[in-house]
């Protein structure tokens, strides 16, 4: 009953009612993020993310992954729009809010957006293709956000998996004849073959169990390569040229190949103009998660528009793309 009376409620708020403010039901736990707080289910952890320009994080729980980007740059949902999703706007916390959920549960962000909340802050908090059983679930916690507190001045850690073993490192290539990159969790190795002053080079993946081989590509000049935290998937960056670079993903295990440049594409659709800019620099500077990666687009166009040009972006190996932050002349 008690379900039945939250839908109605999301519902009736909809159409311009008022409710009253829900009460966190028996059991739930706070859980603090800093500058904001929730109440979810006992069980729920919150885990602090690296971010770029923004404060992000993570709400996690029965299954459900919640996640907030807390800055200047946050997700206004504007794609999100009737009749494809409910949109509401109402007071939660004392501030303003709109919250969008996909009429058909499974099939888009359920998400909560405040504009302001002090200090030139907006958050974004959302759940992406939830189920209507986690749909439901979030929102009831959507209305459990109270704001107050300071943004951590450095990153906590989530507890550790015994399963991942995080990798940073990000390999500048050549270095030499040959060069050997393995993997986190040692079953993997990179291999870039350089012989003969560079005249060729070519990328391998090989298992380390087997020592058979698989050819990645041949390249003409530098790269950037980094394995994932959990050794399933590597980026590199190919500097091809003098005037553009391009990002790439691959599996380790059957080298499929994900071109990040037709994610950004298909996630900003604006971000042609600068892909095809006569100078356009596409790379991966870090994994953020097992599947997400911290992009930045650089470049200028030799006095055309759009000029000189830095682009952000969060993308993540699923299809979402969060562009975090733009700077170009075009703008100033």
């Amino acid at each position: 009953m008690r379900a039945l009376s939250a839908v109605l409620c999301f519902l009736l708020v909809s159409n311009g009612a008022q409710c009253k403010a829900q009460t966190p039901p028996a059991g739930w736990l706070k859980l603090d993020a800093g500058p904001f707080s929730i109440f979810a289910p006992s069980g729920w952890e919150f885990h602090q993310l690296v971010g770029v320009d923004s404060y992000v994080g993570e709400f996690v729980g029965d299954g459900v992954v919640l996640r907030f980007d807390f800055g200047g740059y946050s997700n206004p949902l504007k794609e999100e729009k009737k009749p494809v999703y409910v949109v509401v706007h109402k007071s939660i916390g004392g501030f303003r809010a709109k919250i969008v959920s996909p009429t058909v549960p499974g099939n888009g962000l359920t998400a909560i957006y405040f504009r302001n909340v002090g200090g030139a802050n907006a958050l974004c908090f959302w759940g992406q293709d939830l189920t209507s059983v986690q749909q439901e679930l979030a929102l009831k916690i959507f209305d459990t956000i109270r704001f107050g507190g300071s943004v951590p001045r450095f990153v906590v850690p989530p507890p550790p998996d015994k399963d991942s073993k995080a990798s940073s490192l990000v390999v500048s290539l050549p270095k030499g004849e040959v060069s050997r990159i393995p993997s986190p969790d040692g079953k993997w190795t990179l291999i870039f073959e350089c012989p003969n002053d560079c005249s060729e080079r070519k990328l391998w993946v090989e298992e380390a169990s087997s020592r058979a081989r698989k050819l990645i590509r041949d390249y003409e000049r530098g790269l950037d390569i980094s394995w994932g935290p959990d050794s399933r998937l590597f980026f590199v960056n190919d500097n091809s040229g003098s005037t553009d670079a391009r990002c790439y993903v691959y599996e380790a295990a059957t080298v499929k190949e994900t071109d990040i440049a037709k994610l950004v594409l298909a996630g900003d659709p604006h971000a042609e103009q600068f892909l095809n800019s006569g100078h356009s620099y596409l790379r991966a500077k870090q994994w953020l998660s097992s599947h997400e990666l911290l992009v930045v687009l650089t470049g200028h166009n030799d006095g055309l528009p759009p000029g000189a040009f830095t682009l952000r972006y969060r993308v993540d190996l699923n299809g979402r793309v969060q562009k975090l932050s733009q700077n170009s002349e075009e703008q100033q």
